[in-house]
C-alpha cells in the first residue's frame, strides 16, 4: 500500500497531500521525529507492494532512512522522494521534476498500473561515538560551519545563494569578517583505504559523496560523470587557501580539477577523520562530533528508490 511520510516543518504542501492520500487511499503520517518515523514504519513493515513517500529535502529523506536502518526495516520498503526541501540533491540526481503533489500523483498511479521503477542504490554508513548514519554525502570543515550559520539564520533557497555569494567574497577579499571567520582550514587527522593523508592535516574540503555533483550542479568528482567503481565513492581532500578554491569553481563546476599535492579526487572505500570541528554533516543535517573521536564512512546498505 502507499504510504505518505510528511514533514510537519514543511505546511505548504501538506494539504494537498493529504487530499491526494486520502484520494487514492494511502496512509498518511506527517512527522518531524526520528521516534515518529519509526513509530510510522513499524506499521508499514512487511508491506512489501508498496511504497513510501516522503516529503522533504535531502535531511528529511537522511532521518527517514536512518531510522528505517537503525530498526532494520529498510530491506522491506521502497523510498519515493517527493521533494518540498531547500536542498533536493537525491530529487535532482534521479531525475525528478516538478512539485511534491504532481510527483505523488505520477507515482501513485505508476504503482496503481504496476509501472513503478525503481533503482537500488548504495549509501554511506558514517559511524561516529557509538551511533550510525546513513546518507549521500559527508562533509566536515568550512562548508559546514557555513551550513550551520545557514541552519541558524533559517533555510531558504534565497539565504542558500546569500550564503555562497558572501563566503565567496570572504575568500577573495577577508570581507565581510564574519563569514572570514567561518572558513579557516580544519585541523584533521585523515587516512584513506588504510593510508594516512598527512598532507592533508589542514583541510579546506573533505567530501564523501555517493552523488557525482554538489548543491548548483557542480561536478568537481573525477572522471566526470562516471560512477565509482562497485563498493567505492567519490572522495575529495583539499587543503587548497579558500582563494583558492573560489578561483577555481569553474573547473570545479565542470569536473576538470586534476590530483595535486593539495588535492585529492579519487574515489575510497574507507575515509576515516579525527578532527576537532564541532559538527559534521551528512545530506545537510548536522551531527555533532566528540573532538578527537574517529568519524568513520564507509560503504553501506543498499535502498531502493522510486524512479520516473
Amino acid at each position: 500500500m502507499p504510504f505518505l511520510l510528511l514533514n510537519g516543518r514543511k505546511p505548504r504542501w501538506l494539504g494537498d497531500l493529504m487530499r491526494l492520500a486520502q484520494k487514492h487511499g494511502c496512509e498518511c503520517c506527517t512527522t518531524g521525529s526520528e521516534y515518529r518515523i519509526a513509530e510510522a514504519l513499524t506499521g508499514l513493515a512487511g508491506n512489501g507492494d508498496g511504497f513510501a513517500g516522503i516529503l522533504g529535502g535531502d535531511g528529511s529523506i537522511q532521518q527517514y532512512l536512518t531510522a528505517a536502518l537503525r530498526r532494520n526495516l529498510a530491506a522491506e520498503l521502497t523510498v519515493a522522494p517527493l521533494g518540498g526541501g531547500t536542498m533536493e540533491q537525491l530529487l535532482n540526481w534521479l531525475g525528478w521534476k516538478g512539485t511534491p503533489p504532481q510527483i505523488a500523483s505520477q507515482v501513485i498511479q505508476a504503482h496503481q498500473w504496476g509501472k513503478l521503477r525503481t533503482r537500488e542504490v548504495p549509501l554511506l554508513q558514517v559511524e561516529h561515538d557509538g551511533k550510525v548514519h546513513y546518507g549521500f554525502m559527508f562533509l566536515v570543515g568550512p562548508l559546514v560551519r557555513l551550513l550551520n550559520k545557514y541552519d541558524r539564520e533559517g533555510r531558504s533557497v534565497w539565504r542558500a545563494c546569500a550564503t555562497a555569494g558572501w563566503s565567496s567574497l570572504a575568500a577573495l577579499t577577508g570581507w565581510p569578517r564574519r563569514y572570514q571567520r567561518l572558513i579557516h582550514p580544519a585541523q584533521t587527522e585523515i587516512t584513506l583505504d588504510g593510508h594516512p593523508r598527512d598532507n592533508f592535516k589542514s583541510p579546506t574540503i573533505v567530501i564523501a559523496s555517493m552523488f557525482d555533483r554538489m548543491v548548483f550542479r557542480f561536478r568537481p568528482f573525477l572522471p566526470a560523470g562516471d560512477s565509482p567503481e562497485s563498493g567505492k565513492f567519490f572522495t575529495i581532500l583539499s587543503d587548497l587557501s579558500p582563494f583558492e578554491i573560489v578561483a577555481r569553481i569553474p573547473l570545479f563546476h565542470q569536473g576538470r580539477v586534476p590530483e595535486s599535492l593539495h588535492l585529492l579526487n579519487h574515489p575510497g572505500s574507507r575515509l576515516t577523520v579525527k578532527t576537532a570541528e564541532k559538527f559534521c554533516t551528512v545530506d545537510g543535517e548536522l551531527i555533532p562530533i566528540k573532538p578527537g573521536e574517529p568519524i568513520t564512512i564507509t560503504i553501506g546498505p543498499t535502498v531502493k528508490l522510486v524512479v520516473p
